[in-house]
């Protein structure tokens, strides 16, 4: 068994999301932690450029569908699409 901890980092959203995360991850990689993000499918090369695990939460083919649909955009019908 590992004695190293596994800290699994979860985020959903655009790049200025994603990319804190993506910084503590190699951070805690750099003091020991062994990490995982679990993220767009998008993000997968960029994560594992950093020495983090990558689990996808959020296919490409779904990302797209969100950014196509105009109520993604909307500021009242955006939280609540987002959320189905």
């Amino acid at each position: 068994m590992n004695d190293v901890p596994h800290i699994v980092l979860i985020s959903i959203g655009t790049d200025g999301d994603i990319y804190p995360f993506l910084s503590l991850g190699e951070a805690l990689v750099k003091r020991g932690f062994r990490v995982t993000l679990a993220t767009h499918e998008h993000f997968a090369q960029n994560t594992r450029d950093l020495g983090l695990g990558f689990l996808s939460i959020v296919s490409n083919s779904e990302t797209a569908e969100l950014l196509q649909n105009p109520d993604f955009w909307h500021p009242l019908k955006g939280p609540l699409f987002i959320a189905r």
